[in-house]
């Protein structure tokens, strides 16, 4: 029997008598899962995550975020949510409800990229990984992995057949201006790297790979707090870096890159063609962001998209069109 959300949670909070008095409500905005916040009549909290699943997408949300949270439990890295209980059979978690706002563009500082540093530094203080073996999602461990897995992005932008006439016609139109400019942005990276750079293999570090300001809660005593790790694992810094200052829910403001690269060179031991790297992908992470925008037009992206709304109904607007556009042109 495939049970609703409602069945679940409230079978979940059945199975566990200290949330017995716990009621809950969903909490709005999330794009690949469902977000709830458990309230007792006391005015306690924790936050429940049910994670999408499908045949197509063999990643183990539940299993990824939860193995992160509990390695930054074991590193005290006192930044993250702390977890609570897991059940795999219903694809629930519950963690510690954490108080906060985004940060909105403008008021990003100094301050706070250097409180993303040290997290990503503190998450790679221990270089032995043994305790966590996955791979961050999409992760490159060279140049080579890079083009290949952007060449797959750029070739799996087959959008869905119920779509507004007038907006598929500007969607194909995009998707071939984007396939073009791939083109050519790959025979760039092609051009001024040899056959040995474009294939060696670069160290992995730990990574929450979906970071952003967008995954980035600030609470009244102006201490952050990083969440949603299900895109978490080992991986290049580089990509780490260029996806950071490349995201476009939350742009950061372009003056703080050299900032980060710095303080990452100091303070890891990263190899030496780090920094020519980031630079040289910069303008790739702009198309694979531009093709990251449009997968609510894609199948998979659909289904996620019903999925986190608990809408069958779920219309599709232009708006992730034009922010990849944007993103193109910027």
């Amino acid at each position: 029997m495939i049970l609703n959300s409602e069945d679940k949670i409230n079978f979940f909070i059945s199975k566990h008598q200290e949330l017995n008095d716990f009621e809950f409500k969903n909490i709005e905005g999330g794009k690949n899962n469902k977000s709830f916040v458990l309230e007792s009549k006391q005015g306690q909290k924790y936050f429940l995550k049910e994670y999408f699943t499908d045949k197509s997408d063999k990643r183990n949300r539940l299993k990824v975020e939860w193995d992160f949270l509990k390695l930054s439990e074991e590193l005290n890295i006192n930044s993250t949510p702390t977890t609570i209980i897991k059940d795999e059979k219903l694809n629930l978690a519950l963690y510690s409800f954490i108080e906060g706002q985004k940060i909105v563009p403008h008021a990003i500082t100094e301050h706070h990229i250097d409180k993303v540093l040290k997290f990503i530094i503190s998450l790679n203080s221990n270089t032995n990984h043994s305790s966590f073996s996955h791979k961050a999602s999409d992760f490159n461990n060279s140049i080579h992995t890079f083009i290949t897995s952007m060449d797959a992005r750029v070739n799996n932008l087959n959008f869905i057949n119920d779509l507004d006439f007038e907006l598929k016609i500007k969607l194909v139109k995009l998707r071939e201006d984007i396939k073009n400019i791939w083109r050519k942005e790959k025979t760039y990276l092609n051009t001024i790297f040899n056959k040995n750079e474009i294939y060696s293999e670069f160290p992995l570090f730990l990574s929450p790979s979906d970071i952003g300001f967008h995954n980035i809660l600030i609470n009244k005593n102006e201490n952050l707090f990083f969440i949603d790790f299900e895109y978490a694992g080992l991986d290049d810094l580089a990509k780490l870096t260029n996806d950071f200052f490349s995201c476009p829910d939350i742009m950061i403001p372009k003056r703080f890159k050299k900032i980060f690269i710095s303080k990452l060179i100091c303070s890891l031991e990263i190899d030496n063609f780090f920094e020519t790297r980031v630079i040289a992908l910069e303008e790739s992470f702009k198309i694979k962001w531009a093709c990251i925008l449009l997968n609510e037009y894609l199948v998979h992206g659909m289904n996620r998209r019903m999925f986190s709304n608990g809408n069958t109904d779920y219309k599709l607007s232009s708006f992730q069109y034009q922010k990849s556009i944007d993103l193109l042109l910027n």
